[in-house]
Formats: structure tokens, C-alpha cells, sequence
């Protein structure tokens, strides 16, 4: 029943997500936004930490001698690549409505939840036993928190205004970076602190960006 809930999340939904997308005129921008993700994790920052650490002596003794510090750079190199990718992708695209930035932080977070997890999870049946409700809960709101981010470097777009992207890198920082800080200092509350940054997170980011694209439509 965890698996199927688990397959739901990281296959249906995803796939829900572009059927409407498409049904909107907004596929191409669900398209890009998980092109975008593919990109800047799975093409150029994953293979590139995988060559710093068989590589770069500097690296290893960070990643061993100073875990905090460690976490912080890992959250920051994720958040920058993925908005710059955003960026690029929602520039490139132009005259984006709302709408379809929401499509487009949707195609990013569907594809991250479809390969972090729903691939994994078909290509090893052995990781069933391990797989928690949590790690559902986890891919929707973390693909929350990818609209509402993704609305942040659309308003960043619109407006002109840096401040909306810095916000985005900040806030994706903050629950990407937590991740490492949380597991080395209270280990034994890890879940439950982390899962509740993600949702406070995801949730507080999406009402912000949604209330200032609506104020910036009003204008």
C-alpha cells in the first residue's frame, strides 16, 4: 500500500500535472521547467560534485572535517544552480503568465520527485522495505515549494526586482542546506524537524509568491 501510494506521488501526479498542463497551453512551460531541473542537477552539478570528490582533496576534507559548513555550501550549490536554470528557462520562454510558471515549477518538481524517488524505487524493489508515508508526503511538498520558488524567479522576471531571486535561493538554501545541519546535530529528531521546515517552507513560499503575482497583475 506504500509502494502504490509512493507511485502515486512520483508517477501519477507528475503525469496529472502535464496532461493539465497541455490541457491549459501551458505544456511547453511544464516542459521546460522539468528540462530545467534535468539540466542543472542530473547534467551539471551531481556529476560535477561526483568529480570533486574523487578529485579535490579540499573537498573530501570539508565533507569530512566540517559538516555544517559542508551542508550550507551542498544547499547553496543546489539552490543557485536550479534558479539560474529557472531563470534562464522562464526568460527564455517569455511573456510567462502566472499560470505557466506554476506549470513550470510543477514539471521541475514533478521530474525531481519521478527520478529521486519513483525510479529508484521501480529499478529496486529492494528499497520497498525501507520506504516510508513520509518520503510521499516529502515529494508533494517539496513540489510545492518548487512552484512557489519557481514564482519567486518569475516575479524576478516581471518586476525587475533581484530581491525575488535572492529570496528564492535563500529559501531553497535554508531546506536543502537543513538536511546535513539537522542530521549532525539532532540526529534522533531529524524527520520531524526537517519534514516540518518542508512544509512551513513550501507552504509560506507558495502563498507568498502567488499573493505578489496576483498584486503585480493588479498593478
Amino acid at each position: 500500500m506504500v509502494v502504490g501510494f509512493i507511485f502515486f506521488i512520483t508517477f501519477i501526479i507528475p503525469m496529472i500535472c502535464g496532461v493539465l498542463a497541455w490541457r491549459s497551453h501551458s505544456a511547453k512551460a511544464f516542459f521546460i521547467g522539468a528540462l530545467a531541473f534535468v539540466v542543472a542537477q542530473v547534467l551539471i552539478r551531481l556529476p560535477l560534485l561526483g568529480w570533486l570528490s574523487y578529485h579535490s582533496d579540499t573537498y573530501m576534507l570539508w565533507r569530512n572535517t566540517m559538516p555544517l559548513v559542508f551542508s550550507i555550501i551542498l544547499g547553496l550549490s543546489a539552490a543557485l544552480m536550479e534558479s539560474c536554470a529557472r531563470l534562464i528557462g522562464l526568460k527564455g520562454l517569455k511573456a510567462v503568465t502566472k499560470q505557466q510558471a506554476i506549470f513550470f515549477g510543477l514539471g521541475h518538481g514533478g521530474v525531481e520527485a519521478l527520478l529521486i524517488v519513483g525510479v529508484p524505487m521501480l529499478l529496486q524493489p529492494a528499497l520497498w522495505d525501507s520506504i516510508t508515508v513520509v518520503a510521499g508526503v516529502e515529494r508533494i511538498f517539496a513540489m510545492v515549494l518548487h512552484v512557489g520558488l519557481t514564482l519567486l524567479v518569475w516575479l524576478t522576471v516581471q518586476t525587475k526586482k533581484w530581491r525575488y531571486f535572492m529570496m528564492a535561493i535563500t529559501l531553497h538554501t535554508t531546506v536543502d542546506a537543513s538536511i546535513g545541519i539537522v542530521n549532525t546535530l539532532w540526529p534522533h529528531y531529524a524527520i520531524l524537524i526537517l519534514e516540518t521546515l518542508l512544509i512551513v517552507v513550501s507552504i509560506t513560499t507558495l502563498y507568498y509568491g502567488n499573493k505578489k503575482g496576483n498584486e503585480w497583475h493588479e498593478i
